[in-house]
């Protein structure tokens, strides 16, 4: 996975995406602050698309409705809530191997 990540930056499915961005919109959209996009679910080693994690509960329908003006419609994107605090690491950072870890126990992952 290493090729396909730039810092904060992907390529899913032919597309560069900002992980930041993502985050952001789905903070605006929400109005949580502990949030996190990660490359999810990884398939041949490249992400084949986004998952991003909520500490707390959403309505994901309204979310999902609410992204749809900022982000494109072609990204493959999961919601992933009721995560409680979002793990981190020692230096206080999001963990995102313990969150990708996290998704591949959840039923629905």
């Amino acid at each position: 996975m290493a090729a396909a990540v730039l810092d904060d930056q992907l390529k899913v499915r032919g597309f560069r995406v900002e992980l930041g961005e993502v985050e952001a919109a789905v903070r605006t959209v929400t109005g949580e602050s502990e949030v996190a996009a990660i490359g999810w679910p990884v398939a041949n080693g490249q992400p084949d698309g986004i998952a991003v994690c909520v500490a707390g509960e959403l309505d994901l329908d309204a979310a999902k409705a609410g992204l749809a003006e900022f982000l494109p419609s072609y990204l493959p994107l999961t919601l992933a809530d009721g995560l409680g605090a979002l793990p981190r690491n020692d230096s206080g950072k999001i963990d995102r191997t313990r969150l990708r870890a996290l998704l591949a126990e959840r039923p629905n992952a």
